[in-house]
């Protein structure tokens, strides 16, 4: 039970977060954002059909298609939080003032707060609805093609859309500037707290670098076996998953012990697990 009053109001959260930042930071500037609510936005504009309407009405047959491909359970929770943002967006409208009339301040704020309530609607497995349920369903025909990059063509269409439609080009272009920002947020607040680094390290000295790793950073080493492709020789691999802040003090660490170590650092978008976040489903 504490889960599930957990599970809604941090949707109600995420839904209120992201309707209060489209109200008062980017609608009032006539600035747009991307998806069912850029395309909301800009009938809003020629028609002054309410928002909130509009982006029910758009996702009708959206959620239709959803239905068929996505399954039950997803579509239910995507489309309670859709009506949520479509209901807030319009009764803050009642209440709503520039917090600023500086469009690049208006760009930067609204897209950093819609951008943190889409990320704690997205925590909790649901979507909004519109252009995210539409490139999850074209993943599933053509799924060598990234789900993130489908979105941002799409929202990229209603940019321009806007940008042509009403000729106002530096108003589209603060738009970009409120979805990177609104995108970048998204992923701070899904992955921030477990973004790691993911650490292969090649060395002769691997016992004595994967001592050191273990004892003064805490982490746990997983040795792998391989072997030089042109030299044949035998090779020991040392696997490990570390924190960013953790990185200047593992490169200290190989090159103390082994100047010549070959070592490979990749970027990982989670790490779950032992020393890290709980694994949660």
């Amino acid at each position: 039970m504490v889960r599930h009053i957990r599970y809604y109001m941090q949707m109600i959260l995420g839904s209120a977060v992201y309707a209060a930042g489209f109200s008062y930071f980017l609608y009032p500037n006539v600035l747009i954002i991307g998806g069912v609510t850029g395309i909301s936005t800009i009938i809003n504009f020629l028609s002054g059909v309410p928002v909130g309407i509009l982006m029910i009405l758009i996702n009708i047959p959206i959620f239709i298609l959803g239905f068929r491909k996505l399954g039950l359970k997803f579509m239910l929770d995507s489309a309670a939080s859709m009506l949520l943002i479509s209901v807030l967006v319009d009764v803050f409208h009642l209440v709503a003032f520039p917090v600023t009339e500086n469009p690049l301040l208006a760009a930067l704020f609204g897209g950093l707060i819609t951008g943190a309530g889409l990320g704690l609607t997205f925590s909790t497995g649901a979507t909004t609805g519109g252009t995210d349920i539409i490139a999850r369903v074209f993943r599933l025909n053509y799924q060598h093609i990234n789900l993130g990059q489908v979105m941002l063509i799409l929202d990229a269409v209603v940019i321009g859309a806007y940008a042509l439609i009403f000729k106002n080009y530096d108003k589209a272009m603060y738009s970009a500037i409120s979805i990177f920002v609104a995108s970048w947020i998204i992923d701070e607040v899904l992955y921030g707290v477990n973004y790691g680094k993911l650490v292969y390290i090649v060395s002769r000295e691997y016992k004595a670098i994967g001592k050191e790793l273990a004892e003064k950073l805490e982490r746990g080493v997983t040795m792998l076996y391989g072997e030089g492709v042109y030299t044949g020789e035998q090779k020991a691999v040392l696997l490990c998953a570390i924190k960013k802040r953790q990185i200047v003090e593992l490169k200290k660490i190989v090159k103390t012990l082994d100047k010549e170590a070959f070592v490979i650092i990749s970027e990982t978008r989670e790490v779950v697990g032992l020393g890290f976040e709980k694994i949660e489903i």
